[in-house]
C-alpha cells in the first residue's frame, strides 16, 4: 500500500508524540512508586525505633543504693533483677558497714521494684538513733516483732499484723506501703514507732 508523502509527516508527529506521552507516564509512575516506598521505609524505621525505646523503658527499673558501699548512686537494671545485682553494681560493701544488721535485714535474693532504695547502714548507726528515741518510746521491730507486739501499734489489728509478718523481710520501713501491706494513713500513724532492727 502506497502512502502519500503528504501523510508521512503527520503520522510521524503523532507517533513521536504518543511515544513521548507514554515515556512521561512511565517516568511519573516510577517516581510515584519510589517516593511511596521511601515513605514506607522511613515510617517503618521510625516505628521500629519507637517500639524499641518503649520496650527498653518497660523492661528497665531504676533503684538507688546508698550508705556504706563503694559507689552509691542510682542504677538502671533489667526488670526481674535481684537486690544482689544492685549491690554488685554499687561495688563492694565497705568495712565500715554493719554486717550483722545487713545479714538480718537485707534479703539479697529479693526481686527489686522500680524506685526502690537499698540502704547499707554504718556500724553503730542504728544503735545511736535508737538510743535517742528509746528513752521515751520502745520501737517495734517489723522484721522480728511478734504478732502481739505488732498489734500494740495504733490502728494495727490481727489481720494487718499477719500481713506485716508475711511481707518480711523489709529493707526500709517505707516498704510497708510500697509492698501494699498497709495504707499511707496508717503508715503515718506508726512510722515513728517502728524499726528494722
Amino acid at each position: 500500500m502506497h502512502i502519500s508523502h503528504h501523510y508521512i509527516k503527520p503520522i510521524l508527529f503523532i507517533g513521536v508524540g504518543a511515544l513521548l506521552v507514554l515515556i512521561a507516564i512511565f517516568m511519573i509512575g516510577k517516581s510515584h512508586i519510589l517516593s511511596s516506598s521511601s515513605v514506607e521505609i522511613i515510617d517503618s524505621t521510625t516505628q521500629s525505633k519507637q517500639n524499641e525505646i518503649q520496650k527498653t523503658s518497660e523492661t528497665q527499673i531504676v533503684v538507688e543504693v546508698a550508705g556504706e558501699v563503694e559507689k552509691p548512686g542510682v542504677y538502671s537494671l533489667p526488670q526481674g533483677s535481684r537486690v544482689q545485682d544492685a549491690l554488685l553494681l554499687s561495688g563492694k560493701i565497705l568495712s565500715t558497714a554493719d554486717s550483722e544488721s545487713i545479714e538480718k535485714t537485707i534479703n539479697k535474693a529479693a526481686k527489686l521494684t522500680d524506685g526502690q532504695k537499698i540502704y547499707i547502714p554504718k556500724k553503730g548507726e542504728h544503735t545511736q538513733s535508737v538510743l535517742s528515741i528509746s528513752s521515751t518510746t520502745k520501737l517495734i521491730n517489723i522484721n522480728s516483732g511478734s504478732q502481739t507486739e505488732l498489734e500494740s501499734l495504733p490502728g494495727v489489728g490481727a489481720a494487718t499484723a499477719v500481713k506485716i509478718i508475711a511481707g518480711r523481710p523489709y529493707q526500709n520501713v517505707n516498704e510497708l506501703t510500697s509492698k501494699k501491706i498497709i495504707g499511707v494513713n496508717l503508715y503515718e500513724k506508726i512510722k515513728d514507732l517502728i524499726s528494722l532492727y
